[in-house]
C-alpha cells in the first residue's frame, strides 16, 4: 500500500473538486484515486475480516477522512451534483465507493428533502449487504436526523410496523443513531417504534432488538427498565423474556433487580 503523503493527497482531491459538476468524470477520477491507494498486498486473515461481502480497496482511513472533509462543503452547495455522484458511486462494485455514496448522502443539503429520503429507502431495501446497510442508515441519515428528524421517524414507523421482517430489521438498525445522539431527546418515540417488534418478533429480530435495548439501557436505564417492565406485563412470550434476560447486563444493578422481579411475576406462555 502506498504511503499517504497528505500534501499530495490534498492536491489530488483539489483536482477532483474541479470535476464535481461532472459526476461521471468525478467518479472515474475517484476510482483512480482509490486504486492508487488500495492495499494490493492485503490478504484475508491478516486482520479482522470485514463483514461486507463486497470486494474492497482496503484504503487507509486517512484517504477516506480527507475526502470526506474536503467534499462536505460541495454536498451542501451543490446538492444535485452530490446526489448524481452518489448514484454513480453506489453503482460501483467495491465497498469504499458505496460507503462514500452513503457519506455524501448524509451531507447533501435537504432542499428538497425527498431525493435524499428516496435514496435512503431504495438503497436500504436493495443493497443485499447487511453491513453496508448499517453504514448507510448511520452515515446516510446524518443530515436528515438533525434537520428533519420527525420526517425520518415517520419513515421508520412504517418500517418497524411493516409485515416485512427485512424492513423491520432496517427500521431497528436505523433507530440506533438516534438513541446514541445525546442531542436527541424524544426517546418515547423510539420506545413506540420498538414495541411492535418486541411484541411480535422477539425471536426472529432478537439480534437487532438486543442492540437497540442495550443502547437504550445505556442512554436511559430507568426509563428503559420501566418500558420493559410494562411490555413484559402485557405478554407471556418466552422469547421476549429470554431477550430481556440477555439485556440485563446493560442495566445498573437496581434496574436489573426490578426487571428480574417483573419476569418472575409474569406467567410463561406454554405450547398448546
Amino acid at each position: 500500500m502506498p504511503a499517504v503523503q497528505l500534501t499530495h493527497l490534498k492536491k489530488q482531491i483539489d483536482n477532483l473538486i474541479g470535476l464535481f459538476g461532472q459526476p461521471a468524470e468525478f467518479t472515474h477520477g475517484l476510482r483512480a484515486l482509490f486504486e492508487q491507494y488500495s492495499d494490493l498486498t492485503y490478504r484475508a486473515g491478516q486482520s479482522v475480516k470485514p463483514n461486507s461481502l463486497l470486494p474492497a480497496y482496503h484504503l487507509p482511513a486517512l484517504v477516506m477522512k480527507t475526502l470526506e472533509l474536503s467534499l462536505a462543503p460541495l454536498a451542501v452547495s451543490q446538492p444535485q451534483n452530490s446526489l448524481e455522484i452518489a448514484d454513480h458511486l453506489w453503482a460501483e462494485g467495491f465497498l469504499e465507493p458505496r460507503q462514500f455514496a452513503c457519506i455524501l448522502l448524509g451531507q447533501t443539503a435537504l432542499e428538497p428533502l425527498q431525493p435524499v429520503l428516496a435514496r435512503l429507502e431504495s438503497w436500504a431495501a436493495n443493497s443485499g449487504d447487511y453491513s453496508l446497510v448499517i453504514f448507510l442508515l448511520e452515515r446516510g441519515s446524518q443530515r436528515i436526523r438533525r434537520e428533519a428528524p420527525n420526517r425520518w421517524l415517520d419513515v421508520l414507523r412504517d418500517w418497524t410496523g411493516s409485515s416485512d421482517p427485512n424492513l423491520r430489521r432496517n427500521g431497528l438498525n436505523a433507530l440506533l443513531p438516534f438513541i446514541q445522539d445525546r442531542a436527541f431527546e424524544n426517546l418515547p418515540a423510539i420506545f413506540n417504534l420498538v414495541t411492535p417488534s418486541l411484541q411480535q418478533d422477539a425471536e426472529s429480530l432478537a439480534a437487532e432488538l438486543q442492540k437497540t435495548l442495550n443502547a437504550l439501557a445505556r442512554r436511559s436505564p430507568v426509563e428503559t427498565g420501566y418500558f420493559l417492565r410494562q411490555i413484559t406485563a402485557t405478554t407471556n412470550d418466552a422469547n421476549l423474556r429470554r431477550l430481556v434476560r440477555r439485556c440485563l447486563p446493560a442495566f445498573p444493578a437496581e434496574t436489573q433487580t426490578r426487571l428480574k422481579d417483573a419476569l418472575l411475576t409474569t406467567p410463561v406462555k406454554t405450547a398448546g
